[in-house]
């Protein structure tokens, strides 16, 4: 009797049990048919990958594989931390994937922001200088012969140009180009593949000061100074990777280079002394008039940002920020204060002073100061804090507490 009363408690309607069955008996069909086909197409990319990409699949790959897999999961950290190094004797810092790579005579380290050393190795530098990439960076002796390439996890590769390094110049993809000396023109440029092979070497009748790489390392831009006619001025070329060829060139008489880069792939800015010029193509675009000396300047994703000293008795400067096609988002000339360092994040940029960060927004129109006693230069910034690098360290900077 109680049995037949429980089921009376749960008993459903007449037919209900029969709609339900065929709903679900239809989603469990999709899924499996959906399924095989998952495995199906699976099964095909491991005969392709095995048949074409083969000599891929090596211990080195896979090693390197789980280790880019470790230092990135380093990379998500749950809160900032001081960085303290272990050297100080020529050191020096970049930011790199939201934590710290360091250079000095004795060695070099990669931090995660956590405050994690992901690797160190010994090396031997008189004068360190670091060019890093999103993915890599590039520890060279400035005057000297000797370079390094690592990640966030390895000392990469090692090795040694003919003739002392002047500056040099990370891709995203690994490539990378050397500036050096010539004894044979102005300047010298060796490129190098992922695969650390000699691409090219340009000898320069011009005084090579940058080189810059779009984010797929298909184009790099060379910036240098040139005579003509007995003037000097601002020589920009533009190379497809590996092509002997310049796709564009400009010259510009009578005018200083200070920078060129991209901010994607198809527009390139040119800095001068006397303004900026956007490009996109090779073809000009847009022209922005300066006046003033350029204390710091920079691009990225989001754009290009300079800042210029309009009077040095007064420390006032001039601010800019445009969009990556070079239209302005931001102008304004009533700062004032000594800028020692700067970087951009998004619409924002941070500029070091006397003991403080200083962030302008060009979306909400307005400058704040937060105290950084002892900071040497800014490493990376963002709306929660900033990180600054100071003697032997870095100290991360909280603009919410």
């Amino acid at each position: 009797m109680r049995e037949e009363q429980s089921r009376a408690l749960v008993a459903t309607p007449d037919g209900a049990s029969e709609k339900k069955e065929p709903y679900f008996r239809k989603v469990a069909a999709r899924y499996s048919v959906f399924s095989r086909l998952l495995a199906l197409v699976l099964v095909f990319f491991l005969v392709v990958f095995t048949l074409f990409f083969s000599r891929a699949f090596t211990y080195n790959s896979l090693f390197g594989f789980f280790g880019d897999l470790r230092a990135l999961s380093a990379f998500v950290p749950k809160s900032e931390a001081d960085i303290a190094a272990s050297y100080a004797t020529g050191e020096c810092a970049v930011s790199y994937r939201g934590g710290v790579a360091f250079a000095n005579t004795r060695g070099i380290e990669a931090y995660s922001p956590d405050g994690k050393c992901l690797f160190s190795a010994e090396r031997e530098f008189a004068s360190p200088r670091i060019a890093a990439s999103r993915k890599y960076f590039l520890v060279f002796d400035a005057g000297g012969t000797v370079f390094s390439v690592c990640n966030a996890y390895a000392e990469l590769y090692v090795g040694k140009s003919d003739l002392p390094i002047l500056s040099a110049s990370m891709a995203d993809t690994g490539h990378f180009a050397l500036i050096t000396a010539s004894d044979q023109a102005l300047s010298a440029i060796e490129l190098y593949n992922p695969n650390f092979g000699v691409v090219a070497r340009f000898r320069r009748a011009s005084a090579t000061l940058s080189v810059s790489f779009t984010d797929n390392g298909k184009k790099m831009a060379i910036l240098g100074m040139k005579a003509e006619n007995g003037e000097t001025g601002a020589l920009l070329e533009v190379f497809g990777l590996g092509e002997e060829n310049a796709e564009f060139s400009a010259f510009y008489k009578g005018e200083l280079p200070v920078a060129a880069s991209f901010t994607d792939r198809k527009n390139l800015v040119l800095l001068t002394e006397s303004g900026m010029r956007w490009y996109k193509n090779g073809e000009l675009k847009k022209e922005t008039p300066l006046a003033g000396e350029v204390v710091a300047f920079g691009t990225g994703q989001s754009g290009a940002y300079c800042v210029l000293s309009t009077d040095a008795f007064c420390a006032s400067h001039r601010i800019l920020m445009t969009d990556k096609k070079g239209e302005i988002t931001y102008d304004n000339g009533a700062f004032s204060g000594n800028v020692f360092s700067a970087v951009r994040t998004g619409n924002v940029v941070y500029l070091l002073t006397d003991g403080a960060v200083i962030s302008v927004s060009s979306v909400k129109q307005e400058i704040r100061s937060y105290p950084a006693a002892d900071a040497l230069s800014i490493l990376f910034a963002d709306e929660n804090g900033a990180r600054v690098f100071s003697t032997a360290g870095a100290r991360y900077i909280s603009f919410t507490k």
